[in-house]
C-alpha cells in the first residue's frame, strides 16, 4: 500500500508542480588540463557602469602567482618549469574533485520521447515536457514543452515524470465479448441446469480429495441454547451478579 501511494503522488501533476526540491548535485565534470599558456581561454561579456567589457581568462594561468605587467600575453617558453605548473594545475584540480564527489552521484540518463518535467530555475516549479534528443555536451538534453517551445536544458533541472512508466493502455471491447450463443436464448432453461458442465460451456470442476467423513463423539455433551436475557461480557462468559443484588 505504501508503494501503491508513492506511485501516486509521483504521478500527480499537482504534486510534481509545486515539488520545489530540486535535483541532487551531480559530480564534478573537469575540464582538459592545458599544456601551455592560452592554449584554452574563457571568454566572457558583462555590463559595467553602462559600458560592454570582454573578459578572456587564460586557464593555464595560476591566479596571483604570477606577475601581471600589461594585458599582452608573454613569449611561450617551453621549459621544465611549464610541466610542473601543469603538474601543480591537475593536483589542484584532483583534489577539488575529491572532495566535492564525496555525496553525489550520477543522474540516470535520459532517452528520446521520454516524458520529463522541467523546473523553472526562477519560480521553482516543474511543468511537463518532453526529451527530443541528447545533445552532443554531457547532460545536456532538447525538450519541448507543452506549449510546443523547444529548450535546451540541464540534466539537473530535468526529471522522469512516471507518467510514461504507469500509463495503462485502455483495452476496446471486440465483438466476441458482446457476442451471445443462440442456443443459449432458445433454451433459457439450460443455463439453470444444476450440471456445472452445461453453463457457458465450462467443464465441471471435480475434487480430487479425499472425501469428508462427518465426525459424531460418543460422549459429547448435548448442545444447549442460552438463555438469550443472560448478560454476558465482550469475551463470552455470563455476568454473575452478587446475591445481595438479586
Amino acid at each position: 500500500m505504501t508503494k501503491d501511494v508513492t506511485d501516486r503522488v509521483k504521478t500527480c501533476s499537482i504534486c510534481e508542480k509545486y515539488n520545489k526540491k530540486s535535483q541532487q548535485k551531480e559530480p564534478l565534470l573537469q575540464h582538459e588540463m592545458p599544456s601551455r599558456p592560452f592554449e584554452k581561454i574563457a571568454a566572457d561579456i558583462f555590463f559595467l557602469d553602462g559600458q560592454n567589457f570582454l573578459l578572456v581568462a587564460d586557464y593555464y594561468k595560476l591566479l596571483f602567482n604570477r606577475k601581471v605587467q600589461n594585458q599582452i600575453p608573454h613569449i611561450i617558453r617551453h621549459t621544465h618549469k611549464s610541466e610542473h605548473t601543469q603538474n601543480q594545475l591537475l593536483a589542484r584540480q584532483n583534489t577539488q574533485k575529491t572532495y566535492f564527489d564525496q555525496h553525489r552521484k550520477e543522474l540516470p540518463p535520459l532517452i528520446a520521447n521520454q516524458q520529463v518535467s522541467v523546473q523553472d530555475t526562477t519560480t521553482g516549479l516543474w511543468s511537463p515536457a518532453t526529451i527530443i534528443k541528447s545533445c552532443g555536451e554531457p547532460r545536456s538534453y532538447v525538450i519541448q514543452t507543452s506549449d510546443g517551445t523547444t529548450l535546451r536544458r540541464n540534466r539537473r533541472h530535468l526529471k522522469d515524470s512516471g507518467r510514461s512508466q504507469h500509463a495503462v493502455p485502455v483495452t476496446q471491447p471486440t465483438d466476441d465479448d458482446d457476442h451471445v450463443d443462440d442456443d443459449t436464448l432458445d433454451n433459457p432453461a439450460d443455463s439453470t441446469s444444476d450440471d456445472p458442465g452445461k453453463i457457458h460451456g465450462r467443464p465441471p470442476v471435480l475434487s480430487t480429495g479425499p472425501p469428508k467423513e462427518s465426525v459424531t463423539w460418543a460422549n459429547a455433551p448435548p448442545t444447549t441454547r442460552s438463555n438469550s436475557s443472560t448478560a454476558r461480557t465482550r469475551s463470552g462468559r455470563a455476568v454473575k451478579p452478587p446475591k445481595r443484588f438479586e
